[in-house]
């Protein structure tokens, strides 16, 4: 058996950004009830916080607690993104003819998805059925940014599927995942079999039309679970009771900086949303007049990520790597989890 949380960056449990550790844990002592013949806590870090030399999985998973929790009940933690893989076909794909998958993955007969609730800047929310991109090794996670992620998360679950979601909703995130600013304490636990449905609970009680959001559309249609909530039954606590709309990261961006412009072209386009979004942001902190839009089109262009930009060349003509918005955008591009 496998338990999969979501443990895409180097973040503390209850900061909304990863798994609480709690959770996991009391997941694993109920399964080790059960006496499996194997239990195994497997995560893949996001692109972006998998630098050997910064951090990495191993990292993020000590920084969450998690591996503590491994450490206390005597489990083993893989690293899928290192971890061997194989390549699998997709059964009538959208966008993914084929992708790579961790052999631990493919070799659990049994998988239980542990996501954290919260929105995100491409896919609307980002719970169990995007909580499976951890199982791409590396940088098999920018193929499905490259094909299109929302078509990619429906091929990926196609493939890979949870036998149980439990989500963890103790503290969500919103916005642009700012701490402690984006942090909204729910107080929620919510589990089921059927992945689609679980994330169509918890959008409705972040405020999201599930109709809205195209990857739980697109699982629908390849029938791997069922969207739309008059297919649902919920026991316990109604939505009704429970919801709390979360804000989008435009929405927050448009709030907490005022003097930023989002084209809505560029909404489409996350490669060109990034980075002129954090371009603008972040220069104009150093020089209001740096906001040319040059690093949002070599990027968009080139394939590159800021990462790879600002470490090397061509650099932004306006930009000074010594100066403060230099330092900023040296940062990694993080594909969030």
């Amino acid at each position: 058996m496998l338990l999969k949380p979501n443990i895409a960056s180097c973040d503390r449990s209850g900061s909304g950004k990863v798994t609480d550790a709690r959770v996991t844990e009391a997941i694993a002592k109920i399964v080790l009830k059960r006496r499996p013949r194997s239990l195994i806590i497997g995560e893949g870090s996001g692109v972006g916080y998998d630098f050997p030399d910064l951090q990495d999985t191993q990292t993020a998973l000590r920084e969450s607690g998690t591996k503590a929790v491994a450490e206390k009940l005597g489990l083993p933690v893989v690293d899928l993104n290192v971890d061997r893989h194989r390549e699998v076909e997709v059964p009538n794909p959208l966008v993914m003819k084929s992708v790579k998958i961790a052999q631990t993955v493919l070799e659990s007969q049994v998988i239980i998805s542990i996501p954290v609730m919260k929105t995100h800047i491409r896919s609307a929310v980002t719970l169990s059925l995007k909580n499976m991109k951890g199982v791409l090794p590396g940088e098999e996670k920018k193929k499905t940014h490259r094909l299109g992620l929302e078509l990619a998360i429906a091929d990926l679950n196609s493939i890979v599927k949870p036998a149980f979601v439990v989500v963890d909703g103790l503290v969500g995130m919103e916005g642009i995942w700012e701490y402690p600013n984006d942090c909204v304490p729910m107080g929620l636990v919510g589990a089921g079999r059927d992945q689609v449905a679980v994330d169509s609970v918890f959008a409705q009680i972040m405020g999201a039309s599930p109709q809205a959001i195209m990857h739980l559309v697109y699982c629908q249609s390849k029938g791997l679970g069922a969207c739309d909530p008059g297919a649902i039954e919920v026991v316990g606590a109604p939505i009704s009771e429970v919801r709390r709309p979360f804000h989008p990261a435009f929405e927050v961006l448009r709030k907490r900086y005022p003097g930023l412009t989002i084209e809505d072209s560029l909404q489409q386009a996350a490669g060109i949303f990034k980075c002129k979004v954090y371009f603008t942001i972040f220069s104009s902190l150093a020089n209001p007049a740096a906001s040319c839009g040059e690093c949002a089109r070599y990027a968009f262009s080139s394939g590159k990520s800021l990462h790879r930009m600002h470490r090397g060349v061509p650099q932004h003509p306006h930009l000074h790597p010594g100066g403060p918005a230099g330092k900023l955008l040296a940062g990694p591009d993080r594909h969030h989890g």
